[in-house]
């Protein structure tokens, strides 16, 4: 018996036609259902309203007097969604406006591929007890991710281990490599790490050196600079059947 696999769907609140265009094709092609777009704040809520979408990439900036900020906090009344929002800014003024409006996530213009997957992909994850319920209910689901230099993640207990031995790490440091394993082979950005650790954005060097001290607990070739866009961790196949 073959079990289908429901498609996440995607409601896009954008004000730029060619934008919306590039971002339905790029999502599609990744398996996500378009289910509809609009340029303005009154119309993403009647839409979120009637579609439910599982995720909403939301402009702050849109044509009528609703700002995509305005325009989440009256949407997440209504119902439970994710809400990513779009942004040519990246100014404190901005992230702090964002915040408040409990964001899941934001992207900053000009959009790559790799941080709009990552950002929809942790979004889903992050405090999701629905995927939580689905992982521990699939037995063919892959609980450990194998990473380079013999480590492997378990997802489901959120722990990281090397030989059968737990690997023990701050708090923070745990964070950062349940990200960067969650999103395997993916680059994410610092914006993107500051929010999730943090809970806010942080100056750089704040997560270069929590990536230092981590990088000194697990070896330098684990957690990898990604070409000066963020860091990510690569893959690699299992060394050793280890029972965890």
């Amino acid at each position: 018996m073959v079990t289908m696999v429901k498609k996440r769907t995607i409601l896009i609140v954008e004000d730029e036609s060619v934008v919306v265009e590039c971002l339905s094709r790029m999502l599609e092609y990744h398996g996500f259902f378009i289910v509809g777009n609009c340029d303005k704040g009154s119309d993403a809520i009647s839409k979120a309203k009637a579609l439910k979408p599982d995720i909403i990439l939301m402009d702050i900036m849109l044509k009528d007097g609703v700002s995509g900020c305005d325009a989440a906090l009256e949407i997440r009344k209504c119902i439970a969604t994710k809400i990513i929002y779009l942004t040519g800014y990246s100014s404190s003024d901005i992230i702090n406006h964002v915040a408040s409006s409990d964001a899941d996530g934001y992207i900053l213009k000009p959009y790559l591929e790799q941080q709009v997957l990552a950002t929809i992909a942790l979004a889903l994850v992050t405090g999701s007890k629905e995927v939580a319920d689905q992982q521990s209910s699939h037995s063919c689901h892959i609980h450990t991710i194998p990473l380079n230099n013999g480590y492997l993640f378990d997802r489901k207990r959120i722990r990281l281990f090397k030989e059968n031995r737990e690997v023990i790490l701050s708090s923070k440091a745990l964070k950062l490599v349940t990200i960067l394993s969650e999103n395997i082979n993916v680059s994410i950005s610092f914006e993107q790490l500051s929010h999730y650790i943090y809970g806010k954005q942080m100056p750089k060097k704040t997560l270069r050196s929590l990536v230092f001290r981590t990088r000194k607990v697990l070896g330098e070739n684990l957690i990898v600079n990604s070409s000066g866009l963020g860091y990510k961790i690569v893959s690699a196949p299992l060394q050793k059947n280890y029972t965890i």
